[in-house]
């Protein structure tokens, strides 16, 4: 399987003004904070993050809920570079743990899930929900586990800050 590159990471994020733990164990990457004055346009993000599709990589903003301790969901979605929008959801709960990815192009809706016969491991760390390796498929049949192979992806996303809620429209049961 494939890795996400943690100097692809790192340059990313580098060039967003902000840190992440490499998840290694290494030294963790600081910036200079921004110089200009904090209007609506400029504060920070209660999260952000990177995600790879095959061989497309996409930088989100999100936000983070953490409804019950050790348990969070991050909520994000961006613009893409040719005016599409991408959707990230991802859920660290024992046991049911889920990453879901949409992504619309002005003209189609493609949305990535795991495959539903290999383990998933989101892992949370130091405010950072990590994702790598997820063998990915589309047009995912719930009855059957059945997909269109997707390839390999990887989800980043940095907590700077959380809520201590469910997101908006979600119910506990």
């Amino acid at each position: 399987m494939r890795h996400l590159p943690t100097v692809v990471v790192a340059i990313a994020l580098i060039t967003s003004g902000c840190s992440i733990e490499t998840g290694d164990g290494g030294e963790r990457l600081r910036t200079a904070e921004p110089t200009t004055t904090t209007t609506e346009a400029t504060t920070a993000a209660a999260a952000i993050g990177i995600v790879e599709i095959g061989g497309e990589t996409y930088e989100i903003t999100a936000d983070c809920y953490t409804p019950s301790a050790g348990n969070v969901i991050a909520v994000g979605a961006d613009t893409t570079d040719t005016g599409g929008r991408i959707e990230v959801y991802v859920a660290t709960f024992n046991g049911q743990q889920y990453v879901g990815v949409t992504v619309f192009d002005g003209e189609s809706t493609l949305r990535y899930e795991p495959v539903v016969d290999q383990p998933l491991e989101v892992i949370l760390f130091d405010n950072v929900v990590r994702v790598d390796d997820i063998s990915l498929v589309t047009g995912l049949d719930l009855k059957t586990g059945d997909g269109t192979d997707a390839g390999v992806g990887s989800v980043v996303i940095e907590c700077r800050s959380s809520i201590a809620a469910l997101p908006p429209g979600f119910v506990a049961r």
